[in-house]
């Protein structure tokens, strides 16, 4: 899936499929209540309707809320290769 020309992460729309279905979800645990099919199609929604600006500037004041790093506990959520179900220029930019 290549860049979209409209400055959006991905050239994707809502209700078509997730791309990548086919790629294992690694270690993704979801957070409580959601499938980890809730959470892919969030950040397809996501990247597909925000620039790479705009998803940065967005985590960035995240991360910067942030006093208590304890709760977050790294897991992988694509291969070595970056394959994975969720937008590759996501898994860039974090």
């Amino acid at each position: 899936m290549q860049m979209p020309s409209n400055g959006l992460m991905v050239d994707w729309q809502p209700g078509n499929p997730i791309p990548f279905a086919d790629y294992d979800n690694e270690r993704d645990e979801p957070p409580e209540g959601l499938t980890a099919e809730d959470v892919q199609l969030s950040w397809w929604r996501v990247a597909a309707s925000l620039s790479r600006d705009e998803v940065r500037e967005k985590l960035l004041a995240i991360v910067w809320a942030h006093t208590d790093w304890s709760y977050f506990v790294y897991q992988p959520i694509a291969d070595h290769a970056g394959s994975c179900r969720y937008p590759w220029p996501l898994i860039d930019l974090l």
